[in-house]
């Protein structure tokens, strides 16, 4: 939870700051903090962000 937390914490003063105002490179980062990964067969494309992940990840370790 906490990681989750921080994570979030970091995504926010990222927006604050304005995406206005950021480089391509910080808009870039910004993009791969939600979006760690995507997915392409023939039929679909899958967007794996963060925040799904995390979530996912800590439903799972109620389970065990």
């Amino acid at each position: 939870l906490s990681l989750i937390i921080s994570r979030m914490e970091d995504f926010a003063e990222k927006v604050v700051k304005g995406l206005d105002n950021l480089d391509c490179d910080g808009k870039r980062e910004i993009v791969r903090t939600v979006v760690p990964r995507i997915e392409i067969d023939q039929n679909n494309v899958e967007v794996m962000n963060t925040a799904r992940n995390m979530m996912l990840d800590t439903l799972k370790l109620g389970q065990s």
